[in-house]
């Protein structure tokens, strides 16, 4: 679905990690990695996407069945004794999450605009530009 349509389409170097859950194990993930973004849905956010830098930081997380993209950046740290790569948090705007609820048609929209943007930030290479790229996308 939109995995394989992001695949398909992500320069040679770009590499794509599909879970949905982060567990201490990701921090692997992270090793070799310039820069990097978590993708999630949120009703917490203004349609159709917000984009937010990430810093690490120690949090209760990573006790749990899952962790917080700041959690993992911190026990990245702890584990290889240096900074993690830059990183950012890309919140979709979703509207229902009922286990097994249709996406609607403007969670499908909002997909779409972040799907476009994820294009976008991945042909920058300074990740100090993408919120300006967000913004910019944003209001079209």
């Amino acid at each position: 679905m939109v995995h394989d349509w992001l695949a398909e389409r992500l320069p040679t170097g770009v590499g794509l990690v599909n879970d949905f859950q982060l567990q201490i194990e990701h921090t692997v993930d992270l090793e070799q990695c310039q820069r990097a973004l978590f993708v999630d849905a949120s009703v917490d956010t203004e349609a159709p996407y917000s984009l937010q830098p990430l810093q690490a930081c120690h949090d209760n997380s990573y006790t749990t069945h899952a962790m917080s993209p700041a959690s993992l950046l911190h026990v990245f740290e702890q584990v290889n004794g240096r900074a993690p790569p830059p990183a950012y948090l890309l919140s979709v705007r979703g509207y229902d999450f009922e286990l097994g609820a249709e996406l609607s048609g403007q969670a499908k929209d909002n997909i779409s605009q972040a799907c476009d943007l994820i294009l976008q930030l991945c042909a920058e290479s300074r990740h100090e530009l993408w919120p300006q790229l967000a913004l910019q996308a944003r209001s079209g």
